[in-house]
């Protein structure tokens, strides 16, 4: 688990499950493997894990405007002897101990013109990309060149509204299910086009005036390799604080539709959005 603090720091927790210290079968405490001073400049105003297909990786984002990646230390040098890998292992296990455990700085993304207020990795199935949002209103679109060791990030996409002076306010990451692909050979056994039916990369973004807000699907089209918008599913004086995708497990060609809740003051809305695959 890891948090973020005013202060621009974040904290690692890892739980620990050891069987001398956990009884009857309960979850073990939490300790502290590793703490850094992420943004010196401001607050640190959102974290996310990336998929663990990638390792042990996390975003940040501050009021500073910039968005950093980071990524816990190799456990073992490449190449290392067995004897090195053995004291390095160990010398690890003793930092997370101690709460000193190493996490390297692997990409520093400054294209905001504001404060960055939130980040979202992209689920697994789309490879490692990152998208986040703040004060410019801007939605901005990152990938590493080198995906294996999360390197070398750079700006490929952006996404602005169209009247000025809006901030994002919130996002959030469609995730595809096994239904998805159901749905998609139904389809295909329909003699229907497949392409058209299938769902796109999509996210829920909320945005932010100051006399109106709204909330609405980004969809990436492929064919011109840009995001555009699908639909506006919210409109109001209050601004979208936060909001979810429900996992969709309908597998029948009707099931496409899907569920949005999104927290606006203090209620929570729920919305059902059609035709994101035509």
């Amino acid at each position: 688990m890891v948090t973020c603090t005013a202060a621009g720091a974040v904290h690692v927790w890892d739980r620990d499950d050891d069987t001398d210290t956990v009884r009857d079968d309960a979850p073990g405490p939490w300790r502290q493997s590793s703490s850094w001073a992420a943004h010196e400049n401001g607050a640190c105003t959102s974290i996310a894990f990336a998929p663990s297909e990638f390792g042990q990786c996390v975003c940040t984002c501050g009021t500073d405007g910039s968005v950093r990646v980071w990524r816990e230390a190799p456990l073992v040098p490449l190449g290392a002897s067995g004897q090195a890998a053995s004291h390095a292992a160990a010398a690890a296990a003793t930092a997370a101990d101690e709460g000193t455990y190493e996490w390297v700085l692997v990409g520093d993304l400054r294209d905001a013109r504001g404060a960055v207020e939130h980040c979202d990795f992209a689920p697994a199935a789309f490879g490692l990309a990152l998208v986040t949002g703040g004060a410019d209103g801007v939605v901005r679109f990152h990938r590493p060149r080198n995906a294996l060791q999360c390197l070398d990030w750079e700006l490929t996409n952006e996404f602005e509204a169209l009247d000025p002076g809006a901030r994002v306010s919130c996002l959030r990451w469609r995730v595809p299910t096994a239904a998805d692909e159901l749905r998609n050979g139904a389809d295909d056994d329909d003699d229907k086009t497949g392409p058209r039916d299938k769902i796109p990369q999509a996210i829920a973004v909320g945005f932010a005036w100051s006399d109106k807000s709204d909330a609405r699907v980004l969809t990436f089209d492929e064919g011109n390799n840009r995001w555009v918008g699908a639909c506006v599913f919210y409109q109001d004086c209050l601004p979208v604080t936060d909001l979810a995708w429900a996992p969709n497990a309908d597998a029948s060609p009707a099931g496409a539709a899907e569920t949005i809740a999104c927290a606006v003051a203090a209620e929570v809305l729920v919305f059902r959005v059609f035709g994101l695959g035509e």
